[in-house]
C-alpha cells in the first residue's frame, strides 16, 4: 500500500507542527486520516481547495476552516532490495546502547509497520508556503449567492428534468467560467454515476459513460459528500482520467461538488477547465455548492 507524508503546520487547533507517515490507498484517504488526527471526522470534510505543485506535492486548504495540509507520496528507495526493506524500520525503534532483537521475533514485528506514525520534523516548513490564505469576504459571497438564487428559481419552470439539468449546468458554467461541465446522477442500485447532462467540446461522447461511486474525483465527491477544487491535475497521475483519455479531451483543472439535500446525495456537479486560470477560488466552490444544492432540491420535488 502507498505511504504518504502528511505535514500539518501549527494552527489554533494544533499547538505544534505535525508530520505523519500514513499508509493509504490515495492522497485523499491520507488527507482523511490527517484530519482525523486533528479530531475532525474524515467523513464530514467540507470544501477543499487542492493545488498540485511542481514537485508533485499536494497542498490542501480547507475552505471552511483555513487549515492547510501538505501531502507527499513517499517513495521507498530500497524497494528494489527486498532483503533490506525492513532495515530503516528496525533502526527507527532501536534505542542507543540497546541491541535490537532479531526481526523474526513477534514483538519486534508488531511495532515495525505502524499504519500511522509520527515522524520528526527536522526543518519546520513556513506556513505561508503551504496551501492558500483565504481572503474572500463572506458578505460579498452572500450578496453574490443571493443574485444566483434568483436565477436558479427558473429551474422550476423547465418542462422536464433533462432541460432542468441543462439549465442549472449552463448557469454553473456561465458563473464560474469553465470550458465544460456535467451533471452526474447517482444510481444507488448499481452503485454508479451516469451522465444526466454534459456541455463542452466532447459532451456527446461522454453521455454513455458510467463511473463507480467512490472512483476518481467525481466518485469521491458523491460518496463522501465533499466539494473539491483541483488545479493542475496534469501534474497528478493519481486522478481518475479514464473518461478524459477515452474521449481525447485534456483535463487541466476540476471543480466537483455533490448534489446533496436532506441528507441524501443525488449525484455530483462537475466543472472542467476554468477559462481564465486553472485555479478555482473559494467563491467558485461556494457558487457550485449552492447551484448543486438547488438542483438537489429540484430533484427531491420531482420524486414526490
Amino acid at each position: 500500500m502507498p505511504r504518504f507524508e502528511v505535514f500539518i503546520p501549527k494552527s489554533k487547533k494544533l499547538p505544534m507542527n505535525l508530520n505523519l507517515n500514513i499508509e493509504a490507498e490515495s492522497w485523499i484517504e491520507a488527507l482523511k486520516a490527517g484530519r482525523g488526527k486533528l479530531g475532525e471526522s474524515g467523513d464530514v470534510t467540507d470544501n477543499v481547495l487542492v493545488d498540485i505543485k511542481e514537485d508533485n506535492s499536494i497542498h490542501v486548504t480547507d475552505a471552511g476552516t483555513g487549515q492547510v495540509f501538505k501531502i507527499r507520496e513517499v517513495v521507498d528507495q530500497n524497494e528494489s532490495t527486498p532483503e533490506a526493506a525492513t532495515e530503516p524500520e528496525m533502526q527507527a525503534v532501536t534505542k542507543p546502547g540497546i541491541q535490537a532483537a532479531p526481526a523474526s521475533e513477534p514483538e519486534m514485528q508488531a511495532v515495525t509497520q505502524p499504519e500511522i506514525q509520527a515522524a520528526p520534523v527536522s526543518e519546520p516548513e513556513p506556513i505561508q508556503t503551504i496551501g492558500r490564505t483565504l481572503e474572500f469576504e463572506a458578505d460579498t459571497t452572500a450578496d453574490y449567492l443571493a443574485d444566483i438564487f434568483e436565477s436558479t428559481q427558473a429551474v422550476h419552470d423547465q418542462p422536464n428534468q433533462e432541460q432542468a439539468l441543462y439549465f442549472m449546468l449552463d448557469l454553473a458554467i456561465d458563473r464560474i467560467q469553465t470550458d465544460s461541465g456535467s451533471v452526474m446522477l447517482s444510481d444507488i442500485n448499481n452503485y454508479d454515476l451516469s451522465f444526466g447532462a454534459a456541455r463542452g467540446p466532447k459532451a456527446d461522447a461522454v453521455m454513455n459513460f458510467k463511473i463507480k461511486i467512490g472512483q476518481g474525483i467525481v466518485g469521491f465527491c458523491a460518496a463522501e459528500g465533499v466539494g473539491v477544487a483541483i488545479s493542475d491535475v496534469t501534474r497528478d497521475p493519481r486522478f481518475y482520467s479514464a473518461v478524459s483519455e477515452k474521449i481525447g479531451y485534456p483535463t487541466r483543472s476540476i471543480l466537483c461538488v455533490p448534489m446533496e439535500a436532506d441528507g441524501r446525495v443525488f449525484g455530483a456537479l462537475e466543472l472542467i477547465n476554468r477559462k481564465e486560470s486553472d485555479t478555482f477560488s473559494e467563491r467558485d466552490l461556494n457558487v457550485a455548492n449552492f447551484i448543486a444544492n438547488q438542483l438537489a432540491q429540484y430533484l427531491i420535488r420531482q420524486k414526490k
